[in-house]
């Protein structure tokens, strides 16, 4: 079986990860693309684009060539490998590029929190634990799933009360207050307001500043009809204005979705972001649109999630993850794969 393999330095001399990809599947045609706009190719010797020894023995790129080789001849070398050929391939940051590893971490409750009865200090008290365990690792970005905060169970939330959505506000700044360079997207809360109005909320949060208040506040918009049910139970569902949020944040831009709100025919109106971030309840289709050169993650409150960067996407079971991601600045434009 013919197999690809892409060794990723950050300097000649850093070998941060080797990506492998069999060709049995088209996967490795968005891998190329992407990391084409944010990485040049070299191949290991001035032979042939492989090199005879194992994966582990490379520890630097001192042996590739000093001339790096076009996206489109890796394109075409792959195209004529045979089936039992194997071909290794150097990819190291354009000089004007900016790329850096990101440790993210993921939330993604077990099954047990289906029918666990929550209230906000159990649910505080979980998650809260987690952002701060992953806030001493150097955690960069950490997401957690849609409606984890609320009282009764997933299957039938019950809003928190407006003082209670306040006293979450206030312990999320204090958990982030000495963290102004992580961005704590902590899913939703769902909540009614003095005015009896259900709202699903998002909860983003960096260096103790609450990034969704006033202006900026995103409820969702695609509520089920089921959810619309609930929530004319206690109160008038609040449908949100629109389907995404933008956060513009440490010079990057951040666009979040709630569930149902990324669904495909939604999707293709998102412009480019740098971060682009899915907190779902049971989301169907998934599909993450950062830019190339970008990351994503997705955290589902019926525990799965995903997280995704220029050459790598990794799906993820309940329980809390982590993950070393690519996040690559300027990224240059490639055409013609």
């Amino acid at each position: 079986m013919a197999r690809l393999k892409f060794f990723i330095f950050s300097d000649p001399g850093i070998l941060e990860r080797i990506s492998e990809h069999s060709l049995v599947t088209s996967l490795w045609q968005n891998t190329l693309r992407n990391l084409a706009c944010c990485f040049d190719f070299y191949y290991f010797d001035t032979k042939s684009p492989t090199l005879p020894s194992t994966s582990a023995l490379v520890n630097s790129a001192q042996h590739v060539l000093p001339t790096s080789i076009s996206p489109a001849e890796v394109n075409n070398k792959i195209k004529a490998m045979q089936p039992n050929d194997e071909l290794w391939v150097a990819a190291m940051p354009k000089v004007t590029v900016s790329w850096t590893s990101w440790r993210t971490e993921l939330y993604c409750p077990g099954p047990g929190f289906v029918r666990e009865v929550s209230t906000l200090d159990s649910c505080l008290g979980n998650m809260g634990k987690a952002i701060k365990d992953s806030l001493a690792r150097g955690c960069r970005l950490f997401v957690g799933p849609e409606t984890y905060f609320h009282n009764g169970t997933l299957r039938d939330p019950q809003p928190l009360s407006a003082d209670e959505k306040l006293q979450l506000d206030e312990a999320m700044q204090k958990l982030t207050a000495d963290f102004d360079m992580a961005l704590v997207i902590a899913g939703t809360v769902y909540w009614v307001d003095a005015e009896k109005r259900v709202h699903n909320s998002l909860l983003a949060f960096s260096g103790g500043v609450n990034l969704c208040t006033g202006a900026t506040a995103y409820d969702k918009k695609e509520w089920t009809g089921e959810e619309q049910e609930a929530g004319r139970a206690v109160g008038t569902p609040v449908i949100g204005e629109k389907n995404f949020t933008k956060i513009s944040w440490q010079t990057l831009t951040v666009l979040v979705q709630i569930c149902q709100d990324s669904a495909p025919d939604a999707q293709v109106r998102l412009e480019p972001c740098d971060i682009h971030i899915i907190v779902g309840n049971g989301t169907g289709a998934l599909s993450l649109k950062q830019r190339p050169g970008g990351v994503g993650a997705y955290a589902d409150a019926q525990g799965k999630g995903r997280f995704q960067d220029a050459f790598n996407i990794h799906d993820v079971g309940s329980g809390h993850h982590a993950c070393q991601l690519s996040l690559a600045w300027r990224p240059a434009l490639v055409k013609g794969l």
